[in-house]
C-alpha cells in the first residue's frame, strides 16, 4: 500500500525528480523513450538498454517508468539518502535482496505532471489495476473547457489525472472511483503534485455526488466493450455502450446551470440504427446544448482485434480466446462499427 508522508513532503520528490529531467519530454529526447514497459514484457530488452547509462537520468527511468529494479550500489550512487529514504517509507521503493525494486512507476503527464500507477511486472491479472494516464487521458485533457469554474468532478478518477489537471481552474474537486486501490493512488498523485483541493471518494459513478451540483463535470469511464468484464478500469460494466449511455444521461442533473458536462466514450451503431440517432437518444430530454467530437471508428473485427493487443500491452493474463470472444459479442449484438470521440453537453 502506498503511503503518503507529511514531513517531507511528497512534492520533495517530484521536485527532484524534475529537477533531473524526468519529464515526458526530456525521457523522449534524452533516452528515446517513447512507450512504457508492456505487462507481458515484449518491450523490455530496448528499454533496459535505454536506461542502462551510468547516470542519474537512465536509472530514475529504469526504476521508475519501466518498473524495473536496479542494484543497490547503482541507485545509492546517484540517487539522495533523502530521496530513498523518502521512496521507501512511501512504499514507491522496497529493498529486495541486492536491487531497489519499485512497487509503482510514476509517470509523467503533459511533461511535468507525474501520477503513480502498478508497476507493469507487477500487474498480472489484478481486475483492480490502476494504468495511469492513457491515449484516452490525453484526449479528454486536450479537450477540457478550463475557464475558472467553482466546482468540478471527475468520475472514474484512476490515478487521478483528469482532477488534478481541473484543479489548476477549479476552486475545489472531487474525484470518484468504484475501485479503492485507484483513489489511494490517485490520493498518493495529489500529494506528489502538491494539489490540496480535491477530495477523493470511493462509489459508482455519481453516487459519491449526490445531493451535490457542478461546474464542470469529466468522465474517462470503463468503456471498453466486451463480454467477459476483466478489468474495473476498462471494462464497460453494463451491455455494449450502456455505462456512459447511464453516465449522458444522468449527468445534466448533478450540472449547476451553463455546467458543462465532458466524456472521452464508445458508443456503437448498430443494424438499424445510425449512431447519430443512438446518441441524440441519450441526450434529447437533457436540456443541455450537445457537441460531439467524433475521433477514428472500427469494424468489429478491426475493434476486437486491436483490443487483443492491447490486452498484451496491459496486462499478462491469458489472451486464449479473447479476439474471438468479444467479436462474437459483438456480432450477436449487431454491431456494424464502434466509434469514438469526446461527448460534450452544456446545461
Amino acid at each position: 500500500m502506498l503511503r503518503v508522508p507529511e514531513n517531507p513532503p511528497l512534492t520533495t520528490l517530484r521536485d527532484f525528480l524534475v529537477e533531473a529531467g524526468y519529464t515526458s519530454n526530456q525521457l523522449t529526447s534524452e533516452l528515446g523513450i517513447r512507450h512504457s514497459l508492456y505487462a507481458n514484457l515484449e518491450n523490455l530488452e530496448p528499454l533496459l538498454e535505454r536506461t542502462s547509462g551510468d547516470a542519474l537520468l537512465p536509472l530514475l527511468g529504469r526504476l521508475f517508468l519501466v518498473g524495473w529494479p536496479a542494484a543497490i550500489e547503482r541507485v545509492r550512487k546517484h540517487i539522495p539518502e533523502h530521496i530513498l529514504q523518502l521512496c521507501l517509507y512511501a512504499n514507491l521503493l522496497v529493498i529486495d535482496d541486492s536491487t531497489f525494486a519499485p512497487a509503482a512507476v510514476i509517470i509523467p503527464f503533459q511533461n511535468a505532471l507525474l501520477f503513480v500507477a502498478d508497476a507493469p511486472r507487477l500487474r498480472g491479472t489484478n481486475p483492480n489495476i490502476v494504468i495511469g494516464p492513457s491515449s484516452a487521458t490525453k484526449i479528454i485533457a486536450d479537450c477540457l473547457f478550463r475557464d475558472k469554474a467553482s466546482t468540478a468532478l471527475d468520475l472514474g478518477t484512476g490515478s487521478g489525472v483528469l482532477a488534478v489537471v481541473a484543479s489548476a481552474f477549479s476552486n475545489r474537486v472531487i474525484g470518484t472511483d468504484i475501485n479503492e486501490r485507484a483513489i489511494e493512488f490517485a490520493r498518493f498523485s495529489a500529494a506528489l503534485n502538491g494539489v490540496h483541493n480535491i477530495e477523493f471518494v470511493a462509489g459508482d459513478a455519481f453516487a459519491p455526488a449526490e445531493g451535490k451540483q457542478f461546474a464542470r463535470i469529466f468522465a474517462n469511464p470503463p468503456f471498453f466493450l466486451s463480454v467477459k468484464k476483466n478489468f474495473v478500469y476498462s471494462d464497460s460494466p453494463l451491455e455494449l455502450d450502456g455505462f456512459t449511455r447511464k453516465l449522458a444521461r444522468e449527468a445534466p442533473r448533478y450540472l449547476e446551470e451553463d455546467g458543462v458536462f465532458q466524456m472521452v466514450c464508445e458508443w456503437v451503431e448498430v443494424e438499424g440504427e445510425p449512431w447519430e440517432q443512438r446518441l441524440q437518444s441519450w441526450t434529447a430530454d437533457s436540456g443541455c446544448d450537445v457537441f460531439v467530437y467524433v475521433g477514428p471508428g472500427s469494424d468489429p473485427v478491426d475493434y476486437a482485434e486491436n483490443r487483443f493487443h492491447e490486452a498484451g500491452i496491459l496486462y499478462s493474463g491469458d489472451r486464449k480466446n479473447l479476439m474471438a470472444d468479444r467479436l462474437n459479442y459483438l456480432r450477436e449484438n449487431r454491431v456494424q462499427k464502434v466509434a469514438s470521440g469526446v461527448i460534450t453537453m452544456r446545461k
